[in-house]
């Protein structure tokens, strides 16, 4: 009887370690985990990464960066993102994570779209990303086109 506990215990370490080394480590799962370790991925051309996540949609863009680099060695240099700050606001399975980065010695401001999938979080990237300060002068536009003023 001993030697069958013995038996199960070796096994079981096996199969531990085996998972551990097959690279399927716990995800992070925070909006604002999720977002910085997408952006290392991204960084460091480890697409495969990046794609476990992302959404479908995000998913279809880094194939498309994928494609597009593969044909350029030089395209495939490693980055290095450094957020000065990430602030993540979640509503239900919704996130977004507005952040400042400095890259190549000059700061961007920006935003990461999340949504809850499952019970994790993935970035997702969507097409018309207006931000409020560019729908508040689409919407001026159209006042003005409406009115016949001059704004």
């Amino acid at each position: 009887m001993p030697k069958l506990f013995f038996f199960i215990f070796i096994l079981f370490s096996a199969c531990k370690s085996e998972q551990a080394a097959s690279g399927d480590a716990e995800l992070p799962n925070t909006p604002e985990e999720v977002a910085r370790a997408w952006q290392k991925y991204i960084d460091v051309n480890e697409f495969d990464k990046a794609k476990k996540l992302s959404t479908p949609a995000a998913i279809l863009v880094i194939e498309s960066i994928q494609s597009i680099m593969l044909g350029e060695e030089d395209s495939l240099e490693i980055m290095h993102t450094e957020f000065v700050t990430m602030t993540c606001k979640e509503t239900d399975d919704d996130a977004v994570c507005y952040y400042v980065l400095h890259e190549e010695g000059e700061r961007f401001r920006d935003s990461f779209i999340l949504k809850k999938i499952n019970g994790q979080w993935l970035v997702d990237i969507v097409e018309d990303t207006a931000t409020p300060e560019e729908e508040i002068f689409e919407n001026t536009d159209e006042a003005a086109d409406s009115t016949g003023f001059d704004i």
